[in-house]
């Protein structure tokens, strides 16, 4: 049986549709009361026991940061003696940095680990736009504004994220592997503005409105949060997000849905 963490999240909750569409044996994991299938906290060690009774895969969201994420992670492997394959959701660049960085060691936990692993390093999502996204009110506002330098992003659509995850875990093949997952087109926000824009037929602008200094200056707060949104602003605006892979496509068996995909599919998000 699959259990899915953070199921309630961008990714899960797509995850879980497809999971009950192909009638794949799974449980909804949540800290939330009243959400998912099963109470499990990150945060709680004891409520990991029950909440993966019987599991013998498990799609794996961080930790929250700022709580020895990989320490955590580290500790439910061990734990957990009946899993025996393991999917983290990270994100793109990750294997990249310094061994020493958060979310780079929780990586290295799951790498290390002597079960079936596959990490899923993802570019920015689509639906940070729509509705429940970080950034939905401010296209309905007219201006989006967010720091980049408008240097390209692959974005991805979290459906076409959501299937190749359901792939690496219930398919055979994808033992010890990294893919990198992005969407067919890299373009910056000022481009993505002026498109979504055009598509709803009400003016989208796009304010930049910080530089690399002042990046760090406004979310480096010394968390460690606030440290990882700095350094994932500070990448965008460095242009390591622009790559685009075939990783996707070779997932799930065709191109990944355009940017027009989404639009198209997400109009009443912005009504």
């Amino acid at each position: 049986m699959i259990a899915l963490t953070g199921a309630s999240g961008k990714t899960g909750t797509v995850l879980a549709d497809l999971l009950s569409e192909t009638g794949t044996p799974h449980v909804r994991l949540s800290s939330r009361p009243g959400v998912g299938d099963r109470r499990f906290d990150w945060l709680d060690r004891t409520t990991w026991a029950a909440a993966l009774d019987g599991v013998d895969t498990l799609y794996l969201v961080k930790p929250p940061h700022g709580s020895g994420m990989a320490e955590r992670v580290a500790a439910l492997l061990e734990d957990r003696t009946g899993i025996g394959r393991v999917v983290l959701l990270s994100e793109m660049g990750r294997g990249d940095k310094d061994p020493e960085d958060p979310d780079r060691a929780v990586e290295r936990v799951v790498e290390a680990w002597d079960g079936e692993w596959t990490v899923l390093r993802p570019s920015w999502f689509l639906q940070n736009f729509s509705v429940g996204g970080g950034f939905h009110d401010d296209v309905t506002g007219g201006t989006i504004s967010l720091p980049t330098g408008d240097m390209p992003v692959s974005w991805i659509d979290t459906r076409d994220l959501a299937e190749a995850a359901l792939v690496v875990l219930t398919e055979d093949g994808h033992c010890c592997r990294g893919y990198t997952l992005t969407g067919p087109e890299s373009f910056g926000v000022a481009e993505l503005a002026r498109r979504l824009g055009a598509a709803i037929d009400r003016p989208v602008a796009a304010a930049d409105p910080l530089g690399v200094d002042d990046i760090l200056a406004t979310y480096d707060d010394g968390t460690e949060r606030g440290a990882y949104y700095a350094e994932l602003l500070v990448d965008v605006a460095a242009g390591r997000y622009a790559e685009i892979t075939g990783d996707t496509a070779d997932l799930i068996g065709r191109e990944p849905r355009t940017f027009d995909d989404f639009v198209r599919d997400h109009l009443a998000d912005w009504e």
